[in-house]
């Protein structure tokens, strides 16, 4: 089972949300009391905020399945967030929407960055995510018939050796997690 297409790219867009903030504070005219881009930045706003509410719907969602599992391995992964800190750093720089090829380079840069999030599942490393209290855990679990699984876990609950959780499938290596207990018996 593979991620479908328009889910990935929500969840992609919705990783630069926060990039759509930075370009309408930069786009802002204070002489006019304008934004000197409103439809292009209006769109980009609108489908921002709208991947965000769907992503966050969608995950709480698929925290309502799934099987009970144990944990045998628990990597904590949202340190990796970072890695989207990079095209932050367009809305920072001399990036002018008025300028076609500004803009065309950009939308290039960021229909790579989608391909290899797309393939390798890495769209959930979120910062909108986190901000919603998830994180995401490179995990090894063992449902109760024995058999092990690996995969990435996004998490509203700290994640270890011995946890107990329910998890839900979201395509061959990604899974929401739900009610967990760590192994002192905590949720």
């Amino acid at each position: 089972m593979k991620l479908r297409f328009i889910p990935a790219l929500l969840a992609f867009f919705s990783a630069y949300f926060p990039l759509t903030l930075i370009l309408l504070i930069k786009d802002f005219d204070p002489a006019t009391q304008r934004l000197a881009h409103p439809w292009p930045l209006g769109i980009v706003f609108g489908l921002g905020l709208l991947s965000c509410i769907v992503l966050v719907a969608a995950i709480r969602r698929y925290e309502k399945g799934g099987v009970f599992v144990t944990v045998t391995k628990a990597t904590y992964r949202s340190a990796d967030m970072f890695s989207y800190s990079m095209p932050y750093v367009l809305g920072f720089l001399g990036f002018r929407l008025d300028d076609w090829r500004t803009v065309l380079s950009a939308g290039i840069f960021m229909t790579m960055l989608f391909i290899v999030s797309y393939r390798t599942h890495h769209m959930f490393v979120n910062p909108v995510l986190a901000l919603f209290g998830y994180g995401l855990y490179d995990a090894n679990f063992k449902n109760s018939a024995g058999a092990e699984r690996q995969g990435f876990l996004i998490s509203r609950y700290p994640l270890n050796i011995g946890s107990q959780c329910r998890v839900e499938a979201i395509s061959h290596a990604l899974y929401v997690v739900s009610d967990a207990t760590d192994p002192g018996g905590a949720t």
